[in-house]
């Protein structure tokens, strides 16, 4: 496993669960902590926040399950957080001082041929099992298919995609969300390209604006394309002005921070209005994000309330997912465009 990759389970595993004992086990098979160069124990502790409590019928239960797919004494103690003296404990085996006088020579085992292995070493052919037999791995598994098999089909269209033309009216009142590129991403399984079609930074400036000459323009940008987002204000002819925060309440992935909101940028050009004193809104809402790259649905009321003067004809959403009454809305993506 690449250390991008164990990252970036880390991260979403933290999100979940802090230490729970099938994942933990699950990232040890993966190779997740030697990707990291942790230990299972630090790698739990410093980045997971911890072994769950379990009851001693909850610590039987686990201990039964990781015997039952092959795990070995320490990688049992290191999954569930317990001594070694109680994994045995669990399994109904003497305690280790009572096994000094045996034979130092392993009886032979009778299991598919496979050849002795102590506590800690690990036989190849049962690390192999446990994964095969692994429910969390067959429906990651499952998954990568059906990602690969969508990425398939979109890179076979992607040269015969054609955008529908923009609106035809002058609008007043602009709200845009639009698809960035992202360069720079490590692994496939987080490109934003899984879930909708891009667009260059060229392809995105170069676009013929409906807006008015008097006209306010409101710019959906994550932190990290800042300053594209700015170019792109700047190239659909309108000048930055403020911004509002939306904290979406559930932490996500980040090289520096891990991302929590985005920014709304606020353009202006001509004599664009300003809102009323009465309907200027606080710069940060909050709301639990849902699907990707879907906004909150409210943003439309705020920014209606903020422009009572006007009309459906005066509002324009480009970009958009789906339908709003009272604005003319336009998407990039040919198949469902509204």
């Amino acid at each position: 496993m690449k250390p991008d990759e164990a990252e970036e389970y880390t991260q979403a595993l933290g999100q979940v669960v802090a230490g729970g004992w099938r994942q933990i086990a699950l990232g040890q098979r993966l190779g997740v902590p030697q990707a990291l160069k942790l230990s299972v124990d630090a790698w739990v502790k410093q980045r997971l926040g911890g072994y769950i409590k379990y009851s001693v019928e909850e610590r039987k239960q686990a201990v039964a399950e990781l015997t039952a797919e092959g795990y070995s004494e320490r990688q049992i103690k290191a999954s569930v957080g317990i001594d070694r003296e109680t994994v045995r404990k669990a399994q109904g085996k003497p305690g280790r001082k009572s096994t000094k006088a045996q034979s130092k020579t392993p009886a032979k085992q009778e299991t598919l041929g496979r050849k002795p292995t102590t506590d800690d070493e690990d036989d190849p052919l049962d690390v192999i099992a446990g994964i095969a037999v692994s429910e969390e791995a067959r429906v990651a598994a499952d998954r990568e298919n059906d990602r690969q098999e969508l990425q398939r089909q979109r890179a076979k269209t992607r040269e015969e995609r054609v955008a529908p033309p923009l609106p035809t009216g002058i609008y007043r009142l602009i709200y845009a969300d639009p698809p960035w590129r992202y360069e720079h991403v490590k692994t496939e399984s987080r490109a934003v390209e899984n879930q909708y079609p891009t667009m260059e930074l060229a392809d995105i400036c170069a676009m013929q604006i409906p807006a008015a000459e008097d006209a306010v323009l409101f710019l959906w940008a994550t932190s990290p394309k800042l300053t594209e987002a700015l170019k792109v204000m700047t190239a659909w002819g309108f000048e930055y002005r403020t911004c509002a925060v939306w904290d979406k309440e559930q932490i996500g992935m980040g090289y520096y921070f891990r991302q929590q909101h985005e920014l709304l940028l606020v353009g202006a050009r001509g004599n664009a209005p300003v809102p009323e004193a009465s309907t200027r809104l606080p710069s940060v809402f909050r709301s639990k994000r849902s699907e990707h790259s879907e906004k909150p649905t409210f943003v439309y009321g705020y920014l209606e309330s903020m422009y009572p003067a006007f009309t459906d004809a005066d509002r324009a959403e480009l970009f958009s997912r789906d339908r709003r009454p009272g604005w003319t809305s336009w998407s990039n993506e040919p198949v469902g465009a509204v």
